[in-house]
């Protein structure tokens, strides 16, 4: 049983290469071998960057007598890499699995059902250690600082540090499922724990690598001392690296026993943890004065759609990230303000206000729900269609989804645009008014586009919203209108030797974006409506 189990979970992980999401059918030769170009290209280009880390720091520390703090710095890299793909793994594959409740009905013992799963996470996250380790050993083997000891651990540290990477994928992760099943929408809580833990990760890896390039080096003797006195597990797991047979024993002893006793802890658990529905329905009764005020057919519909944003992480990471990276751009434009107006005086006024309108209209770009609404629909678009409204409401629903999330970000960006860089208020509103007319404009090239080839047979939420023609049209699409924009400028300056006036150049800018806008709604009601009505 328990290799029927790893069988399955094997077919389960590697489904996204053999099978297209799209339709659910079996992927061609050719599409198999360009995944596997493309996936090669991508390690690959990890395992040079890497190389070229490691054989740029290593040789000073072992000239120095710290070749332990190289294999300290690498090694809880690798660590961070795997943990960051375990807590993921572990949530979604573990704690939130579709099939918990199918596959712990059947007569399997749980452990196994588990051991299977935390298997692939363990798997997974060991391929992107490998991607940092490996390289690192070359890099440093070839310094000639390698031991037989250093060799022959290699291996062993190596499946230890993913080991210790699951365990603690498993701990976090379960954090996440505890934190979730308090809310009722868990999907909401997850991605905004999801992009806490990618912003952490991005915030700490910038910080690191700049502290590498700017000091590390030069004081490298100061900082190996500190972490010999403040941070002694570091400087073992160091030792253990490089090759040092007790500290190598310390370090397995440690992540063998961490492993066993949360696997022991998790199968007396997992079957509660994995089965239990967490914020389950709830029975409601309802007056009849609530239903007769319940609101307009064009509300609910608006209402179903945030209720469909929200309910799918996948959606929300790739299709509204802007709406998450938008009021961080706020804050941080109020915090660095003294900052930004000193680096503000090296340029024009003019210049300045262009730039942040065309600043924060790229940031509207991020989101690209509109151009994979249709898709979201999949099989179940009888449902929708069944329903006593017509078609143009339903496609106003959807483009009225993407304004919102868009639009009172973007909202906030002008307003701390304009407080930051002490710009004067028409100038504020008109940023704000192209950036709402080119964020109307595109939420209704996105259906247009999702209306002119949808996808509406994906076996995976995934194929709907990020593997979308619709999607990637129309972003390349917007990306194209806002170069058009500046080619215009330029060409002005070239003509003239200066630039237009500014207040008026966003004018008419906005203005033809809030027409552009009109007329694509237009067609949409004229035009998308009998299409969206033959799907």
């Amino acid at each position: 049983m328990l290799k029927t189990l790893c069988r399955r979970q094997w077919l389960q992980m590697t489904a996204f290469l053999t099978t297209d999401q799209r339709n659910g059918k079996r992927r061609s030769l050719g599409s198999l071998l360009l995944y596997a170009i493309l996936f090669l290209f991508a390690f690959g280009a990890m395992i040079v960057l890497f190389y070229n880390v490691g054989r740029f720091s290593c040789r000073p520390l072992i000239e120095a007598g710290l070749g332990w703090l190289y294999f300290s710095a690498i090694g809880l890299t690798a660590i961070l890499f795997g943990l960051i793909i375990s807590i993921f793994t572990t949530y979604s594959g573990i704690y939130n699995a579709k099939d918990n409740d199918l596959l712990f009905s059947l007569p399997i013992p749980p452990r196994h059902i588990l051991l299977t799963r935390m298997a692939g996470s363990y798997l997974l996250g060991l391929i992107f250690e490998a991607m940092v380790l490996v390289p690192a050993y070359i890099a440093y083997w070839q310094t000639g600082g390698t031991t037989l000891t250093g060799a022959l651990f290699a291996l062993p540290l190596l499946l230890l540090s993913g080991l210790l990477s699951l365990t603690l994928g498993c701990w976090l992760g379960w954090v996440v499922a505890a934190i979730a099943r308090h809310f009722q929408r868990k999907t909401l809580i997850t991605t905004v724990i999801s992009l806490f833990f990618l912003a952490a990760y991005f915030y700490l890896y910038s910080r690191g690598t700049n502290a590498l390039m700017d000091g590390f080096m030069v004081h490298m003797e100061q900082i190996g001392g500190q972490i010999r006195s403040s941070f002694y597990p570091i400087y073992q797991l160091g030792l253990a690296f490089e090759g040092e047979p007790l500290p190598m024993l310390l370090f397995s002893g440690v992540v063998l026993l961490l492993f066993f006793g949360t696997y022991a802890a998790m199968s007396r658990s997992i079957l509660r943890i994995a089965t239990t529905q967490k914020g389950g329905l709830k029975r409601k009764q309802y007056s009849e004065q609530q239903v007769a005020s319940a609101g307009s057919p064009e509300g609910a519909l608006l209402r179903k759609e945030f209720k469909r944003l929200t309910s799918s992480t996948t959606y929300m990471m790739n299709g509204a990230l802007g709406t998450f990276m938008m009021p961080v751009a706020a804050v941080l434009l109020l915090i660095k303000a003294d900052t930004l107006q000193e680096f503000a005086t090296l340029f024009p006024a003019d210049y300045l206000s262009l730039g942040l309108a065309a600043a924060i209209a790229l940031l509207c770009t991020i989101n690209m729900v509109s151009g994979s609404a249709i898709n979201m629909e999949g099989k179940s678009l009888w449902i929708v269609r069944s329903l006593p409204v017509s078609g143009w409401q339903i496609l106003k629903a959807k483009w009225k989804l993407h304004m919102i999330i868009t639009i009172l970000p973007a909202t906030l960006c002008c307003i701390a645009a304009g407080i930051a860089f002490r710009i004067h208020p028409l100038l504020v509103l008109l940023i704000f008014l192209f950036a709402t007319g080119f964020c109307g404009f595109s939420a209704a090239l996105g259906l247009a586009i999702n209306l002119l080839k949808p996808n509406l047979n994906w076996t995976n939420e995934t194929a709907a919203v990020k593997q979308n023609f619709g999607s990637m049209v129309c972003m390349y699409a917007e990306w194209f209108i806002l170069l058009l924009c500046a080619g215009t400028l330029y060409f002005w300056y070239k003509l003239m030797h200066r630039l237009p006036d500014t207040r008026l150049f966003l004018a008419i800018a906005a203005a033809c974006f809030l027409l552009l806008c009109a007329g694509m709604l237009h067609r949409l009601k004229h035009k998308g409506v009998q299409r969206f009505e033959k799907l």
